[in-house]
């Protein structure tokens, strides 16, 4: 976008600066010289719509190429009889615009044109005489400044490509920090994990508060499970660890639970709405300017979701490239989330009892084997085996249904008799 900006906006000053040495330096035809400069204002136009036109950067570039090489035919078409003696230096600036394309074919073919062109006026004009005149010494100021501000871009925008690609050399180097440290995850360390995911992503996301939300089975009521504030001393902070609501209660949380994809606002000034005067409130009131929110799935089943939330607004050009972290970050919490609910599950075919929910033998062995290791010799320990009398005639006779009951809790089961 910046780069078509900057172009349209030296075609502009080329435009008022040809108009200008044409009709006021060297009187020219005003008819003549206003018709120049508008085709010139015409190409400035056309690059400032060029990123509306198409969004794929091979065709960006293809247009850019194209007009810049129409353009300088034409400045100098315009100048050929002094084989443009001064214009053809603004070559320069349009070749230094192709190198920041990042386009070796683009810049190949504009050089080969630059020096085709030069070849043919060398040819169609082989000796020049020209003087050197107000409109051309006016012609060679603006072509300096010209130079000087494509320079200026070219130079600051590698910068910004560099900077750009420190970013995200530190981001993917985060990530798969993060991915690593999650390999080892369950039930005992996960909080922790998340704890010190959450620390490490803001290292590249720059947020202030984050949290972990999860829904129940129903998915009526969502509950904190881990929170991140970047200053510990800072009071907005509001929603603890542990606490639990229900979802309808929270209008900017149903978006997102109805959705199912990630909702964000830049601007929480922008959601002005009477519908949404309670969302906004809501984060106004801790200080939140914009916020990201995203839905955790596990087994495509809505788990949870995470919320970063900046005391800043957000600039659009960062929306992208932090949503594109986020449901990195997303992923792999609901990964970490598939991994605790498996591991869950084998604990509790290997050590509970399906029928009853209680512990079965190899919990017992275990448990035994844990104590026998950790008591001292002294300590005398005791293991009694208590048997129900007559179970097998109560589950021929009642069922098996009813055994289990009578297991799970005989007090309960023979008052209620």
């Amino acid at each position: 976008m910046r780069l078509f900006q900057t172009a349209a906006l030296i075609f502009g000053i080329g435009a008022a600066a040809s108009f200008f040495s044409g009709y006021f330096l060297t009187d020219g035809d005003f008819i003549r010289e206003i018709i120049l400069s508008v085709s010139i204002w015409f190409f400035a136009i056309f690059f400032l719509f060029v990123p509306h036109i198409t969004k794929k950067i091979l065709i960006q570039n293809i247009l850019f190429f194209i007009t810049s090489v129409v353009g300088m035919t034409f400045f100098i078409v315009k100048d050929a009889h002094m084989g443009a003696s001064t214009v053809w230096a603004v070559y320069i600036v349009f070749l230094l615009y192709s190198i920041v394309l990042d386009s070796k074919r683009d810049t190949l073919f504009f050089l080969i044109f630059t020096v085709f062109t030069q070849i043919v006026l060398w040819i169609i004009f082989p000796n020049v005489t020209i003087v050197l005149d107000n409109a051309q010494y006016a012609k060679r100021l603006f072509i300096i400044i010209l130079s000087y501000v494509a320079v200026r871009y070219v130079t600051s925008e590698y910068d910004s490509k560099f900077q750009g690609y420190q970013r995200f050399s530190r981001g993917q180097e985060i990530l798969e920090k993060i991915s690593t440290n999650f390999i080892a995850v369950n039930q005992d360390n996960v909080r922790a994990k998340i704890d010190e995911m959450f620390m490490m992503a803001a290292e590249i996301l720059q947020y202030d508060q984050a949290y972990l939300f999860r829904f129940d089975d129903k998915g009526e009521r969502a509950t904190i499970l881990n929170a991140y504030v970047r200053d510990s001393e800072d009071n907005s902070l509001l929603l603890q660890l542990g606490r639990s609501f229900k979802i309808s209660e929270f209008p900017q949380v149903e978006p997102l639970a109805g959705k199912h994809s990630p909702i964000f606002c830049d601007d929480i000034a922008n959601l002005g709405t009477h519908t949404q005067d309670e969302s906004a409130n809501f984060f106004l009131s801790r200080g939140i300017n914009s916020f990201y929110a995203l839905p955790i799935f596990v087994e495509e089943k809505l788990s949870g979701f995470f919320v970063v939330e900046y005391k800043e607004k957000n600039e659009l050009t960062v929306v992208e490239s932090r949503l594109h972290y986020l449901k990195i970050i997303a992923n792999v919490l609901g990964d970490a989330r598939k991994k605790i609910i498996y591991e869950k599950q084998l604990y509790d075919f290997a050590y509970i009892d399906k029928s009853t929910n209680l512990p079965n033998r190899n919990m017992l062995i275990n448990n035994l084997e844990e104590l026998l290791l950790n008591r001292d010799d002294a300590d005398k320990l005791v293991v009694f085996n208590v048997e129900l009398d007559n179970l097998r005639m109560i589950n021929d006779t009642f069922g098996h249904a009813t055994g289990e009951q009578v297991v799970i809790n005989p007090h309960q089961f023979f008052k209620r008799l």
